[in-house]
C-alpha cells in the first residue's frame, strides 16, 4: 500500500464521468462495483496487520463526533451556549461572560496574521467587532436545535465555521494572562478594547470553561449512539487467541469505549482494580484472565474477550483524593462523571508537563513500549497530530524497521502527518476520504472517518477465515469435478 492515499471520495469520480444527458446508470454501477472490489482488497491488507503480535489503536476526538462529541479546532458550540444560558440574569450579562467575548476579540486579533483565506476573513471580523451578549444569544438561539438531537451536528458545524478560534489556543491565552497576574500584575488592560482582566474574574471564567468542556464530553448525547465503538471492539476480539492483547490508547475524556465494552461483553484492563469504587494500580495492566481447561492435564485457556485500555489524558469518571495505604496514588474511578474533573489533562500550555505525572506517565510509558516492540502496528483514528508529546512517540517508533503506522483521517490537515506521507515511507499508510452513502441502503461508504473505517475497512477475522475456507473448498471441488477419480 505504501504512503499513497488509499481512498479518495469516489463519488466525485462518478460525478465527473456521468454524461450530461443522462444514461449514466452503467457507469455508476461499474464505479460501485470497483469500489466494493477495492474495499475487499483493503480489508485483506488491514486484516494482515491485525494478525501482527502487537496491535495498538490511538483514538482521539474525531472518533466521538458521531456520538455528539466536540473538537477543539474552534470554540465548541455547547460551551458558548452553556455560558449564555447561565451567564445572563434579568437581561444583564455576568462579568465573566463579558470577559469571554472580550478575550475572543483579543485572541482573534492575535491570530489574524497566522491565518489565510476564509478563516482570516472571519478572524478579522471577530477581532474588529465587539461581541455583544444579546447579539450572540440571539444568533445562537436561531442556530439552536433540541439538545442532543442528531441534526444538531449541522448547527455545531456552522458554529465552528463562523467561530474559527482554536479552543486550545484560546485557553492558552487565558492561562498566559493568569500567569501574568500570578506574577504580581494587578490588572491587565487589553489593547483596543475597554476590557480589563482581574485575577478573580479570570479564575471564574477558566473554571466555567473547564466545567463546560467536561459536560460537552459526557457522551453519547441524547438521540445519538456509539455503535461503531462497539463494532470496533467486536472486530478486535476476532484476532487469533495466541496473539498479545490489543491495546486501546485514547486521548478522549469520554467513556464511550467503556460503554461499548459493556455492550459487547468485553473486559477492559484499564489500570484500576475494585468493583464499585476502583483505585488506580498500574501493575494491574499486567494481569490477565484464564480459565481451567476441560482435561486433567493442568492446562489453562486464556479468556478471549479482553483488551487493554489506556486513557492518556484522563477520564470523566476519574477522581482525586489524598493518597492513602488503600489508594497510594490518590486516583479512583466510579460510574459517575466528575463535573469539575480534576483528574484530566485539560488542553492548556502545560499539558505536556502534566503528562509526566501519575497516572498519565504510566499510560504514556505503556504507549511508548507498545510501539517499539517488534512487529507492531499503530492505527491512529480521529487524531490530528496536535500533541507534540504524542508525536514524539510516533517518531521514536518509526526508528523500528518492522513498525507500521496507519493514519485514518477523512481530510488530512496536520503538517506533521503530511510530512510523514511526503517521505514515501512504505511503512506509513494513509486511509482517507469522506463518507458518502450507498444509494441503495444508505450505508456509509467512506473509509477515512471512524465510522467508515470500522464498518468498511476493519475486517472481522473470524468471518474472513470462514470465507477463505469456503473459497479453498470451492476451488478444490472445481479442480476435481465428479468422475475424475475421487471416491466416496
Amino acid at each position: 500500500m505504501g504512503a499513497e492515499v488509499k481512498f479518495c471520495p469516489f463519488r466525485d469520480g462518478i460525478s465527473a464521468e456521468l454524461p450530461e444527458n443522462g444514461g449514466g446508470e452503467a457507469i455508476v454501477g461499474g464505479a460501485f462495483e470497483g469500489y466494493y472490489r477495492f474495499r475487499r482488497d483493503l480489508q485483506v491488507k488491514i486484516g494482515t496487520l491485525l494478525k501482527l503480535d502487537n496491535v495498538s489503536f490511538l483514538i482521539a476526538a474525531g472518533c466521538s463526533l458521531g456520538a455528539g462529541g466536540i473538537t477543539l479546532s474552534s470554540i465548541p458550540y455547547e460551551i458558548e451556549r452553556g455560558l449564555l444560558d447561565k451567564g445572563v440574569r434579568n437581561g444583564e450579562a455576568e462579568s465573566r461572560l463579558k470577559l469571554f467575548y472580550t478575550a475572543i476579540q483579543a485572541v482573534s486579533r492575535a491570530e489574524v496574521d497566522k491565518a489565510d483565506g476564509t478563516r482570516r476573513a472571519f478572524l478579522e471580523r471577530l477581532s474588529g467587532t465587539n461581541l455583544e451578549v444579546s447579539e450572540r444569544a440571539s444568533k445562537l438561539k436561531d442556530q439552536q436545535v433540541p439538545k442532543g438531537a442528531a441534526d444538531s451536528i449541522t448547527s455545531i458545524a456552522l458554529h465552528s465555521y463562523l467561530f474559527p478560534l482554536n479552543f486550545e489556543c484560546f485557553l492558552s491565552t487565558l492561562y498566559g494572562w493568569r500567569f501574568a497576574l500570578s506574577s504580581g500584575v494587578q490588572d491587565i488592560s487589553l489593547r483596543e478594547t475597554t476590557g480589563h482582566v482581574s485575577a478573580e474574574l479570570l479564575k471564574q471564567l477558566l473554571e466555567t470553561l473547564k466545567i463546560g468542556l467536561v459536560q460537552a464530553c459526557n457522551l453519547p448525547k441524547k438521540g445519538l449512539a456509539a455503535k461503531s465503538h462497539e463494532n470496533l471492539l467486536r472486530k478486535i476480539m476476532t484476532r487469533p487467541e495466541n496473539l498479545r492483547r490489543a491495546k486501546l490508547f485514547t486521548l478522549n475524556y469520554d467513556t464511550l469505549l467503556e460503554k461499548a465494552a459493556d455492550a459487547a461483553g468485553v473486559i477492559l484492563l484499564d489500570g484500576f482494580v475494585g468493583s464499585l469504587r476502583r483505585v488506580f494500580q498500574p501493575e494491574s495492566f499486567d494481569y490477565d484472565f484464564y480459565f481451567p481447561g476441560s482435561t486433567t492435564e493442568g492446562r489453562v485457556h486464556r479468556l478471549d474477550r479482553v483488551a487493554h485500555l489506556y486513557k492518556l489524558h484522563g477520564s470523566l469518571n476519574w477522581h482525586r483524593e489524598d493518597p492513602s495505604p488503600k489508594n497510594p496514588y490518590g486516583i479512583y474511578s466510579d460510574s459517575s462523571p466528575d463535573p469539575k474533573a480534576d483528574a484530566v489533562i485539560y488542553p492548556t500550555p502545560i499539558k505536556q508537563e502534566l503528562a509526566t505525572g501519575i497516572p498519565y506517565s504510566e499510560m504514556f510509558r505503556r504507549l511508548a513500549y507498545a510501539v517499539i516492540q517488534p512487529q507492531s502496528v499503530l492505527f491512529t483514528i480521529g487524531y490530528g497530530f496536535g500533541d507534540d508529546h504524542v508525536n514524539a512517540l510516533v517518531r521514536q517508533a518509526l526508528l523500528v524497521p518492522s513498525f507500521r503506522l496507519v493514519i485514518v483521517d477523512p481530510n488530512l490537515q496536520s503538517q506533521f502527518a503530511k510530512n510523514l506521507i511526503a517521505l514515501g515511507d512504505p511503512r506509513v499508510w494513509l486511509i482517507t476520504g469522506c463518507s458518502p452513502e450507498d444509494p441503495i441502503d444508505g450505508h456509509p461508504l467512506g473509509f477515512g472517518t471512524f465510522e467508515g473505517f470500522v464498518e468498511n475497512v476493519l475486517p472481522d477475522l473470524a468471518d474472513e477465515d470462514m470465507r477463505q475456507k469456503i473459497i479453498r473448498t470451492f476451488q478444490s471441488l472445481a479442480e476435481h469435478p465428479a468422475g475424475d477419480g475421487l471416491h466416496d
